[in-house]
């Protein structure tokens, strides 16, 4: 099959079941919890979702490009990047659980510190991904983005329907993110060997950060900033609607992706 072809069909159907089943996780919490703690749990989700790109700093396509023309191997991709990308994502961790104490109500303060957690995986996570595209291996991707939300929804409505606080709903989340990151070592020896200079990789972080923090605030800041400047209930009330919206872009970025 062709490679194009064999990503798109990869990528599209993994998108279209993560959507289906992330918007029906959103319709089981209204009815059961309520619209403010579907309002909480929207906020934390999107803050987790905001975060998990940016232990990078950006190189998700400097790593791709050089995957791909072949001018970096995935050894010296992993080498290089990995100590730039793991202290990126303590400083975010630090970052997320302060923000989450000052800006946000008491009730999701152990939610902030469990998503803030998951965010040390994601340094893994990103530079794996990062190289899959360039390798042209989106369907590796897909499966496990796939295995991970479907395990995660599954878990989570089962908490739901048993009316669990709402922070065992993220340890779930940090539990499969660590899961994919263990996938991602295993499936990648080389990231577990002796670390190398991250110099050449410095010099393109300021060109591509400002992209990668620009891209975050514009898919992700609306309910972060309703919810710190709004009650938690009204950020429940827009959260579905967002989901649809982000339903409708589903097309054109699974062919961006791809």
């Amino acid at each position: 099959m062709n490679p194009f072809v064999r990503s798109l069909s990869s990528v599209a159907a993994a998108r279209v079941v993560m959507a289906i089943g992330g918007f029906f996780l959103f319709w089981l919490i209204a009815t059961e919890a309520g619209t403010e703690t579907l309002g909480g749990f929207a906020l934390v989700l999107s803050l987790f979702l905001a975060t998990q790109q940016l232990p990078l700093l950006g190189l998700h396509i400097p790593i791709a490009r050089d995957i791909a023309n072949g001018t970096r191997s995935p050894l010296e991709v992993f080498r290089g990047v990995l100590p730039i990308s793991l202290f990126s994502a303590v400083v975010l961790m630090l970052v997320v659980v302060v923000v989450g104490r000052l800006a946000y109500p008491p009730a999701l303060n152990n939610a902030f510190v469990l998503i803030a957690l998951a965010i040390v995986p994601a340094a893994i996570t990103g530079i794996a991904e990062a190289i899959l595209i360039g390798q042209q291996r989106m369907e590796i991707i897909a499966r496990v983005a796939l295995t991970e939300n479907l395990t995660r929804s599954i878990i989570c409505i089962g908490l739901i329907l048993a009316h669990a606080p709402l922070p065992w709903l993220f340890a779930t989340l940090l539990v499969c993110r660590v899961g994919a990151g263990i996938f991602y070592l295993r499936l990648f020896p080389e990231a577990r060997g002796r670390l190398s200079s991250v110099s050449p990789f410095l010099s393109q972080v300021p060109a591509f950060l400002g992209i990668a923090v620009l891209a975050t605030v514009a898919a992700r800041m609306d309910l972060l900033i309703l919810g710190g400047l709004a009650r938690v209930v009204e950020a429940g009330v827009y959260a579905p609607a967002a989901r649809l919206y982000e339903f409708g872009l589903l097309v054109p970025s699974i062919v961006a992706t791809a």
